[in-house]
């Protein structure tokens, strides 16, 4: 069995620190790798701990960690120092470093979307790409990051996203009196606010009863534009797992939000061109049939079959209301979406692409 030094990039705050928390990036690329491929590799998952260590002895500790362990996984890191000791550390003690992308973190096309995209011509940027092209190999979570990321490294994998299965089993979508419509946004989805801004305002009107449910980093004054009775914010639960309350994993949020119909907006851009159907696959999973972006990721969606798909303001009008009006089409859909996952879209069914990249090692430390 082969250990690997499972590093995220984790935010040190007291509960994650407290609990060992796992957000849902790290769920998807490297808790969900890690079950799969063992017991032939054990992942060490570590994340704010790095953060805690002190300056005078960061080098040290690291290189310990790096020494104990025959491969090194760690989600991208920006911070110069940190990538330098990784970097030197792996290059001395022989071990392959292997650095997960699963955004396009150079989508600098005046929509930035997270903080983790870096402009042209930046530090950040140069100290990220200096990263890429010294990994020993890069994994990346869609096709069109491939091509972003093998301009610097020819060793780039795609490791699509995937379900398993098991952690669904006991998460029910909550039922509420008012039809609920949802939408988990993140801060990386604030700017495709503006497509669907008008849509909501459509629906409202015709539809007085409805509630706008949304997840995550909102204000109420970004939904003021709606009457007060007909929106409500929940706050953004980053973590997936880890937490001793199972309330306060992200599935369990995400189920008693209760929706309806899930929304899945995504403006045109380069950045959101690279999403993976990850939003699709969380909506399916609680019982909920979703209405989406006829772009980048959703396009590999079958319309009418796996999600209801809009190209324009009216489509997504009227697709909605397809659902408000026609709950047999809601459950319809969303059978057949979580049929399609099942057959297509397990973790379980990806893992021979993780197993490629850790067996593609040579001349490494043994």
């Amino acid at each position: 069995m082969k250990t690997v030094l499972a590093l995220n990039n984790q935010f040190p705050t007291e509960e994650n620190k407290k609990y060992g928390l796992v957000s849902g990036v790290s769920y998807y690329r490297q808790v969900m790798p890690g079950r799969f491929l063992s017991p032939d590799y054990h992942f060490d998952h570590l994340g704010h701990k790095l953060v805690d260590l002190p300056a005078n002895t960061a080098e040290t500790e690291v290189a310990k960690l790096v020494k104990g362990h025959d491969i090194v996984f760690t989600k991208h890191l920006d911070n110069p120092s940190g990538i330098y000791m990784l970097l030197g550390a792996c290059d001395y003690y022989n071990r392959p470093l292997v650095v997960d992308f699963d955004d396009d973190v150079f989508a600098s096309d005046g929509k930035e979307h997270t903080r983790y995209v870096y402009p042209k011509g930046s530090d950040a940027e140069y100290y990220v790409k200096t990263l890429i092209k010294e990994a020993t190999a890069i994994t990346v979570s869609t096709e069109p990051l491939l091509e972003v990321y093998g301009v610097y490294n020819p060793n780039v994998f795609l490791c699509p996203n995937g379900v398993d299965l098991k952690d669904w089993e006991n998460i029910k979508r909550k039922k509420h009196e008012r039809l609920t419509i949802g939408w988990p946004a993140s801060t990386g989805h604030i700017v495709d606010h503006g497509l669907i801004e008008p849509v909501m305002k459509a629906i409202v009107a015709g539809n007085p009863d409805v509630v706008f449910a949304v997840l995550g980093h909102y204000t109420p004054e970004m939904l003021s534009f709606l009457p007060r009775k007909n929106w409500e914010i929940k706050p953004a639960i980053p973590w997936w797992e880890g937490h001793p309350h199972d309330e306060r994993t992200y599935p369990k949020i995400l189920a008693d939000l209760g929706s309806d119909i899930g929304l899945a907006p995504i403006s045109d851009s380069r950045y959101n061109a690279a999403r993976s159907l990850a939003k699709w696959f969380e909506y399916t999973m609680t019982g909920t049939p979703v209405v989406a972006s006829s772009y980048g990721p959703y396009t590999a969606l079958r319309h009418e079959e796996d999600a209801l798909l809009a190209k324009d303001e009216d489509a997504w009008i009227s697709n909605i209301l397809r659902l408000i009006n026609d709950p047999h089409e809601r459950d319809r859909i969303n059978a057949s979406a979580r049929a399609r996952i099942e057959r297509e879209y397990t973790a379980e069914s990806f893992t021979p692409d993780w197993r490629k990249v850790f067996s593609s090692f040579t001349g490494f430390h043994k």
